[in-house]
């Protein structure tokens, strides 16, 4: 079936080459050519796959656009897109921030100590499950969770560490744990812990591994509204 023949059946415009041949459905992380993918969110949508057709759903306005991308630069622009996203949501909030290349950091600590700061002000970001729903925790580079004072914060039964490949599809336009705390954006809410709370400007990832940006915390707590709590204690 033809793209165009799709978008007739459900009613929808077409921006795009009608003339592409459809020969399934896929999740947005692993769809390939001929394959559709059904998008609300606009950040899973500008984070698509290469040649991958999707479909944008919008109450409004129901429509589908075909995506294309190079497979050389997949990896790199999905990344690159975050942060470039990142900045533009940052210049129309009014909100003062500064890019910081460093070397690669897997980690907040490791990221810490490239960028020669304290790791008290580095906002790491932990995603748990709690009944069977994801939340986002920010808290500072050396702390760790403590899950029975998430499940107390959250008023939730059952709380757990969630494993990276129940989360990645959260963050598409994201490397491997290298998302920014600002679940918002990603319809994931955001819970911080009070030592981070407390810190005048906070060091954050933004897609990659080897750039991070800094702002005030003013600033994040105005634009991601985050629910403050006491879950986290210093290693």
């Amino acid at each position: 079936m033809k793209l165009a023949d799709v978008a007739q059946r459900l009613g929808c415009e077409l921006s795009g080459d009608g003339s592409i041949e459809i020969h399934g459905v896929a999740p947005i992380e692993s769809a390939g050519p001929g394959e559709l993918t059904f998008v609300a969110n606009p950040i899973l949508y500008h984070a698509s796959p290469p040649q991958q057709t999707v479909v944008r759903q919008s109450t409004a306005l129901p429509c589908i656009e075909y995506v294309t991308l190079s497979s050389a630069t997949r990896k790199e622009t999905r990344s690159m897109e975050c942060r470039e996203r990142m900045e533009q949501y940052f210049s129309e909030n009014g909100v003062s921030f500064e890019v910081l290349e460093h070397d690669q950091a897997y980690t907040m600590q490791e990221a810490a100590a490239a960028l020669h700061v304290t790791g008290k002000q580095v906002a790491k970001v932990v995603i748990v499950q709690a009944d069977k729903e994801m939340a986002m925790l920010v808290v500072p580079a050396p702390n760790r969770v403590n899950l029975d004072n998430v499940r107390d914060t959250l008023s939730a039964k059952k709380v757990s560490l969630a494993k990276e490949n129940e989360f990645a599809g959260l963050f598409p336009d994201c490397a491997p744990g290298a998302m920014p705390p600002f679940g918002n954006l990603y319809d994931v809410p955001v819970y911080v812990d009070q030592a981070l709370a407390d810190k005048e400007h906070i060091v954050f990832r933004v897609g990659t591994h080897r750039h991070t940006m800094r702002i005030a915390y003013a600033d994040f707590e105005r634009l991601a509204q985050p629910t403050v709590g006491e879950f986290a204690y210093l290693v």
